[in-house]
């Protein structure tokens, strides 16, 4: 089993300064969108860094793989694993100048201004829109990887509880699976950090050509995923760095889907309004409690 130190991204950042050029944008590109990588064929690894499919797994090799296959499979468990793609990112960045302690104070410190931010600036009518959507559907189809995929997962049996169809999908087949079964008076809520995974967008635009509604949440208002939208709800971070934004986002994903799950029952119970002012301030209070 390979430890942190033997993770691909590390082992890039270490040989970086021995890249020819060709082999530094094939670097540049994995580093940046190593959590990507784990949904894309080699085909596709190769059109985004403008180089051939053979120049990819000859990289591949000269970081110690096989080829891309075990590139990839290695890639996924360090996004698995007590290392995540992001916490190594950070870290590659950050290097070890910061203590654990300080770290932790920058995830907290970030998770507390985020919800803040959120807080007040939710569209907390958005959400009893979504919610009465929801509980109109015949289906409601839910997607998200990895860590979106598990709040998602939670959402999924809340409205099941409902007595609302549901299925989530959390990786790249089973979206596809679930994507077909759409039509007309089926609702997909999509979450997603940047909107703009290659899956996800394309998986929004086949429920977009079922007429089914697409419903996103996400921290990327001019993202793919967002402008594709019917509905959306916007979480206002600035970037997603692990200890500031990332693991907060999934926090605050996590809050704004509990919200609807809330209005959602109270729909189910015969008092949701998209007007009713109570229903904002009781949403808005199980947000961010007032003392």
């Amino acid at each position: 089993m390979n430890t942190y130190n033997e993770s691909p991204l590390v082992r890039i950042q270490n040989k970086y300064s021995s890249f020819h050029p060709k082999e530094k944008r094939i670097a540049d590109y994995i580093l940046k969108e190593a959590d990507q990588i784990i949904y894309q064929s080699v085909k596709e690894t190769a059109q985004q860094c403008g180089t051939s499919e053979s120049s990819i797994v000859r990289f591949c090799k000269v970081i110690g793989y096989s080829g891309y296959s075990e590139l990839k499979v290695e890639i996924a468990k360090a996004a698995f694993n007590h290392t995540s793609i992001q916490y190594q990112k950070e870290l590659l960045q950050n290097g070890s100048s910061a203590s654990f302690e300080e770290r932790l104070r920058r995830f907290f410190s970030g998770t507390s201004h985020l919800l803040e931010k959120m807080y007040t600036q939710l569209d907390y009518f958005q959400l009893i829109r979504i919610a009465d959507t929801i509980c109109s559907c015949d289906l409601l189809l839910i997607y998200g990887f990895i860590y979106s995929g598990q709040s998602g997962f939670v959402f999924c049996e809340r409205m099941k509880s409902l007595g609302i169809p549901s299925l989530i999908a959390w990786d790249h087949i089973s979206m596809k699976q679930i994507s077909v079964l759409a039509k007309k008076n089926t609702a997909a809520l999509f979450i997603s950090h940047s909107g703009a995974s290659q899956d996800t967008v394309e998986n929004a635009q086949l429920i977009k050509s079922r007429d089914a509604c697409v419903i996103a949440l996400t921290t990327a208002p001019a993202s793919p995923l967002a402008k594709l939208s019917d509905m959306s709800v916007i979480i206002p971070a600035m970037d997603t760095s692990l200890f500031k934004y990332y693991y907060p986002v999934e926090t605050a994903f996590t809050m704004v889907l509990s919200a609807i799950a809330m209005a959602a029952a109270r729909h189910r119970q015969g008092g949701s309004s998209t007007t009713d002012h109570f229903e904002i301030e009781v949403l808005k209070d199980a947000l961010m409690p007032q003392n």
